[in-house]
């Protein structure tokens, strides 16, 4: 066998493994009910109503839009509504949220108003199956017993709902143990000039390998690192694509023909 062929059949073996890692969950399954939306992302925020507030996703259900949330633990292994590892943006207090425990969170505002920071169970009883939720584990804290908590929670939940993460472990918990829930694999391109060291998680995430483990039913695009190769190769399986996060109208109007769900912020769109 010549040198050259050898190498081709090298480069055939790897791009099919390549290939291999980044299936998705396969036969695809019926994604249409949580695709007649787009998602408000921490709930329909603005200067006066903090993200991840309840106000934030009572203003989303008035306005008829699936919700994006951010789910975490306490330090008492309380459910809390929460996007940053820490509470200093919001709260101006350098804790973690890991480390506090729910009565301490509650003395706490969120970005000097009123509004605090929800437990999990006060978000559903809001949101009611009004609106999809689209739900995503958190990477700071214990990524698997959130996702037990989670699902222990969703139980008697009636309403649509999906989970996300960045974090595949999420994913392949739900695929061992309730594999009806639709899953989505959160993602994003290599930043340039990313030293490679550095960058491991980013070259995994960007090139999909992860999906070996949870075998998503969707993908959540970083709209501004989004990389192009991998996500031709979805387009060609047609994998459910998500994008986030759309700041504009005008950006919005523009991506909500190439993508088939979009999470926004910083604005209302005119039509849900």
């Amino acid at each position: 066998m010549s040198i050259l062929l050898t190498l081709f059949l090298i480069i055939i073996s790897l791009s099919l493994f390549l290939l291999f890692l980044q299936l998705p969950h396969l036969p695809h399954r019926d994604m249409s009910l949580f695709l007649n939306t787009s998602y408000a992302h921490r709930g329909l925020w603005n200067s006066s109503i903090p993200e991840n507030s309840l106000e934030a996703f009572q203003n989303a259900v008035n306005h008829g839009y699936g919700i994006e949330l951010d789910v975490q633990e306490t330090a008492d292994h309380q459910l809390v509504v929460f996007h940053d590892a820490d509470l200093q943006r919001l709260c101006q207090n350098p804790r973690r949220i890991t480390q506090c425990t729910y009565s301490e969170l509650q003395e706490l505002r969120l970005n000097h108003t009123d509004a605090r920071i929800p437990l999990f169970t006060e978000v559903l009883r809001i949101v009611d199956g009004q609106v999809p939720l689209l739900i995503e584990i958190k990477t700071s804290g214990h990524v698997l017993r959130v996702a037990a908590q989670l699902d222990a929670l969703l139980k008697t939940y009636a309403g649509l709902y999906m989970i996300e993460s960045f974090d595949a472990r999420a994913l392949l918990w739900y695929r061992m143990h309730h594999r009806e829930v639709r899953r989505g694999q959160l993602a994003y391109g290599l930043p340039k000039g990313t030293p490679y060291p550095k960058s491991l998680q980013n070259m995994a995430l960007s090139s999909l390998c992860m999906n070996i483990m949870g075998r998503p039913d969707f993908i959540a695009f970083d709209l501004r690192t989004a990389a192009s190769r991998p996500l031709r190769a979805l387009t060609r399986i047609h994998t459910c694509r998500f994008a986030w996060t759309c700041t504009s109208e005008a950006e919005y109007h523009r991506l909500m023909h190439q993508w088939d769900a979009i999470i926004f912020e910083s604005f209302t769109p005119g039509t849900p």
